[in-house]
């Protein structure tokens, strides 16, 4: 109730109306009108009805606001989803920093360090970036780019999500082996099998994490910008469809 105001200025603004018509509408003065809006006086029931007829709109608009368009909640519920997802890898990974705080940095101790730095540190940039262009396309115009013109852009994009994912899983469980052992029997020593091919392309990694840890970030707003991951929607009638669609 204590929007009426707001709500006013905006239905007025959004029906590109000035004070003075909106004033001569009612039969009221300018300064009426701009006391409603800035909160210092608040029309009466019957005052209310006659703004909504004249803004062709009706009273619980004026009173609650207009409606949130389903795309615009779409949009808050992704944002509110990946802030959350970021929100709770960052505890995690702040955990396990402070748990091991003054602990060795070789042993299981270590290895857990390392699994959590090869894992959650792009997984948390990745969704940063995402997270900051989902912003930006909420709160002001940013919008993604448009799927046909960009298909080939996505496939790409979601091949390289795909290597982000895969490419540190053997060393993980690798690492998982050697923490447990370590845990298990005080040491352990214990080398990676030499995998030529991955063996680059995991080096590239962790150089790339190491000495440019922003390409991660750059590359979630690029997802954002491609349309990465697309939307789930319902068909009409009930039945279930899905498909990857621009985001708000």
């Amino acid at each position: 109730m204590r929007d009426i105001g707001k709500n006013i200025k905006t239905i007025r603004q959004s029906r590109e109306m000035t004070q003075e018509a909106l004033a001569d509408a009612l039969y009221v003065t300018r300064q009426t009108v701009s006391n409603y809006e800035n909160g210092r006086s608040r029309p009466d029931v019957e005052m209310l009805l006659k703004i909504a007829e004249v803004l062709k709109t009706d009273i619980n608009t004026v009173i609650y606001g207009p409606e949130i368009p389903k795309s615009k909640k779409d949009a808050y519920r992704r944002l509110a989803v990946s802030a959350g997802v970021l929100f709770v890898l960052a505890a995690i990974y702040a955990a396990v920093r402070i748990i091991f705080s003054d602990g060795p940095y070789i042993g299981w101790q270590g290895t857990v360090i390392m699994i959590c730095r090869m894992t959650l540190i792009p997984a948390i940039l990745v969704i940063f970036g995402w997270v900051l262009l989902q912003c930006l396309g909420t709160f002001h115009t940013l919008k993604p780019l448009p799927g046909e013109k960009v298909k080939v852009l996505r496939i790409l994009a979601l091949a390289v999500l795909a290597l982000l994912v895969l490419i540190p899983i053997p060393h993980v469980v690798f690492l998982c082996v050697v923490a447990y052992r370590s845990y298990v029997y005080s040491f352990v020593s214990m080398a990676f099998p030499d995998i030529p091919v991955y063996q680059e392309l995991f080096g590239a990694m962790i150089v790339l994490l190491s000495k440019a840890p922003f390409v991660y970030s750059i590359f979630g707003g690029a997802c954002w910008l491609l349309g990465i991951p697309g939307k789930r929607e319902r068909k009409n009638g009930g039945a279930e469809g899905e498909t990857a669609s621009q985001q708000s």
